[in-house]
């Protein structure tokens, strides 16, 4: 390692990578010391959806100095592996403001998987199981459909945008 490496690693810190076997690598954001008491963000830059193999989802995760929060893998893992499921949440939620909307604001989405994708998955806190899900539409050309932000709350979606 030259001289140049080892002083941005003492001014600036460096990034730590581990291997997930679900996510594959996971890398932090750069840590200069080791502390306890702080909040580190851990990435996960390319990860494919199952059954998704052309669009890539950016994760953003909480964590310690030594691996994100394992519970928040652990929950990702599980809305992941049950998409259909997780899909129903949102339409059901997508369905209750369609009520409130007049016609050319209303979203009418066919078949999930093919119209949209995550771009991005955040989470919020370090100990509580919140996130931030963006899905962002596969195909623009279609004026019908409109990116989705939504917050997932302790199961629940919540504070959905279209």
């Amino acid at each position: 390692m030259g001289i140049l490496k080892k002083i941005e690693y003492f001014l600036l810190g460096k990034e730590k990578i581990i291997k997930d076997p679900f996510f594959g690598e996971i890398i932090s954001e750069k840590i200069k010391k080791e502390r306890e008491d702080k909040n580190y963000r851990w990435y996960v830059e390319d990860y494919l959806i199952p059954n998704k193999e052309e669009e890539t989802t950016f994760i953003n995760l909480e964590g310690n100095y030594r691996f994100p929060n394992p519970q928040h893998l652990e929950t990702l893992k599980k809305i992941l592996n049950n998409l259909p499921d997780f899909f129903n949440k949102i339409k059901l939620e997508v369905e209750r403001l369609n009520e409130t909307k007049l016609e050319g604001e209303k979203l009418y989405i066919k078949k999930w998987t093919d119209e949209y994708y995550f771009s991005g998955i955040s989470s919020f806190f370090e100990k509580e199981m919140e996130f931030a899900f963006y899905l962002d539409v596969i195909d623009y050309e279609n004026e019908n459909l409109k990116d989705i932000t939504f917050d997932y709350i302790k199961g629940e979606v919540k504070n959905l945008e279209f």
